[in-house]
């Protein structure tokens, strides 16, 4: 699932149905990766750097669902 925008009670009705193997969600700029039950959550921070002062992204490699942030 891809989902942008502030609406956390729909990000938490995505992660609580466990119906998808990952979700990725920004807005917030706050990078983060965390395992919840069987879905990986990924958030890959802002890539302007306008706010935090660090340009990231997420890569996410698909067949073993696992993600990591770099910073550019």
């Amino acid at each position: 699932a891809l989902l942008h925008g502030d609406e956390t009670e729909l990000l938490f009705a995505l992660i609580d149905s466990q119906y998808f193997n990952t979700i990725i969600h920004g807005h917030s700029h706050n990078k983060g990766i965390e395992n919840r039950g069987k879905t990986l959550l990924i958030n890959p921070g802002e890539l302007c750097g306008y706010l935090t002062g660090k340009s990231t992204i997420a890569i996410l490699d698909t067949e073993k669902n696992q993600a990591r942030i770099i910073e550019l």
